[in-house]
């Protein structure tokens, strides 16, 4: 017979073996053989398997597969939703710099005269175009001129004589009228920032330029401030509020929201050094961060100078530049059930009720609920107050205020919306049709709805006994 014949036998004969040897472990043990047996397969092992595969359904197994896949297509992905908006912004904010940095050349480099031109060829520009639609409303087509010869760009020898020769007397060297003109020109040429600095906003200064760079700067601040960038956000809002002025007559928010910047990034030395430069300044957001900052400095921290007198002192102040912030501050929890719509209110002027509706509808409510006994602390002493209490320099007055002020809110609100629905009338009957309706074009908030609301939360306030508690 073949070799191969008794080769075959052979593993037949193994195989029947090692399939006994099997059958008797198990029958005696029950369990695996796979430790003692030599690396026998038992029927424990097959069923521990078998308990395994099935443990799950398919359909789970499919699903959590799925969602490791996805989960590691979202950390690798380069398209996700949140990085299109981080890309977004920061193209933004690369758009805005560059926007900055011409302006900026322009201002130190500043001359009337190309300004006027420029201003002019503004102005041809739009009256062009302003004729152009005129026309295409109209049905006019008109022809395109042929250029003349004054439009014509001759090279070589087509150019006249007088631009070549120097022999020729109307031959005038465009080197030297150029460097003529570059010297004239830097005579001519004034620095605006260093001129005007501190009243860049004021009407002394070039208008509407100098306006527009703080704006510019404003913007570029607020879009550092989204990315989270504080440094950049922190020389924006500096650089802007040296321009601006230190005084009342400033026309921006630098200091507001440089303050909300100190307090966001945890800077409370630099907080500091922000509210002693403006000791007059009557924002709330610069005097009430000034007491929040000095109450954990005296209260929390316990840090050497601070102390109850000074913390009460700068609540006191606070409270005489705006009562309606103490009020809500003190009683957020009832203000936020009634008040609405608070997201319309954006840089309101210093001391009103839309300022303290917009500091307290802030990330600034955050900071005093945060801090321990902040809340308490504040309404402590407005109780105090209302009972015949001193804090401070403030005094029972301050705080009752609020409803005469609320009652001049609205008879100027009303008597405006009178002269408005006047004007109206008279237009309406002049058939002036080139003024437009003064109710529609205003896009100011309802201030009559924020006074019905605050009124309305302080009856609750009063009616369930929390202010004499």
């Amino acid at each position: 017979r073949p070799s191969h014949y008794y080769y075959r036998k052979h593993r037949l004969l193994c195989s029947a073996l090692s399939l006994a040897t099997m059958g008797k472990g198990n029958a005696k043990k029950g369990t695996s053989s796979t430790s003692k047996s030599g690396g026998c397969w038992g029927s424990a092992d097959f069923e521990r398997r078998m308990e395994n595969k099935f443990s799950k359904s398919k359909t789970a197994k499919a699903e959590e597969k799925n969602m490791k896949k996805l989960e590691r297509l979202h950390k690798l992905s380069h398209g996700t939703r949140e990085k299109l908006e981080e890309k977004k912004l920061l193209l933004q904010i690369r758009k805005t710099e560059r926007e900055v940095e011409q302006m900026r050349d322009r201002l130190t480099a500043w001359d009337a005269e190309d300004e006027a031109k420029r201003e002019r060829e503004r102005q041809e520009e739009e009256e062009k175009k302003r004729k152009a639609e005129l026309d295409l409303a109209n049905g006019i087509k008109k022809r395109r001129k042929r250029p003349g010869p004054e439009t014509w760009k001759l090279r070589g020898a087509a150019r006249p004589a007088h631009e070549v020769y120097d022999f020729d007397v109307r031959y005038v060297d465009p080197h030297m009228k150029e460097h003529e003109e570059a010297a004239k020109r830097t005579k001519r040429q004034v620095n605006v920032l260093k001129v005007y600095r501190g009243r860049l906003g004021n009407e002394e200064a070039p208008q509407p330029v100098c306006r527009a760079f703080l704006s510019q700067l404003m913007q570029l601040g607020m879009l550092q401030l989204e990315a989270r960038k504080f440094k950049g956000a922190r020389e924006a809002f500096k650089e802007c509020m040296d321009l601006d002025g230190d005084g009342n007559n400033a026309i921006t928010t630098a200091r507001q929201r440089l303050m909300r910047l100190f307090l966001e990034a945890n800077k409370p030395a630099s907080a500091r050094r922000l509210w002693e430069k403006f000791p007059e300044d009557r924002s709330a957001w610069i005097r009430y961060s000034a007491a929040l900052v000095e109450y954990v400095s005296w209260s929390i921290l316990e840090e050497e100078g601070s102390n109850e007198q000074t913390a009460e002192d700068l609540l006191s102040n606070a409270i005489q530049c705006n009562p309606f912030c103490a009020y809500y501050i003190a009683f957020h929890s009832k203000f936020e059930e009634v008040m609405e719509y608070v997201d319309e209110i954006e840089d309101a002027d210093a001391g009103t009720l839309e300022e303290a509706i917009e500091y307290c509808s802030s990330e600034q409510i955050g900071h005093w609920i945060g801090t321990d006994g902040a809340i308490d602390w504040i309404r402590k002493a407005v109780r105090c107050i209302l009972n015949g209490g001193v804090v401070g320099k403030c005094k029972r007055s301050h705080l009752e205020s609020w409803s005469s002020i609320l009652t001049k809110i609205e008879y100027e609100y009303e008597s405006s919306q009178q002269e408005q629905d006047n004007q109206k009338e008279q237009q309406h009957r002049d058939n002036d049709s080139n003024n437009d309706d003064l109710s529609e074009s205003s896009s100011e908030p309802d201030i009559l709805m924020y006074a019905g609301m605050f009124r309305t939360a302080m009856e609750m306030i009063q009616d369930s006994g929390e202010l004499n508690a």
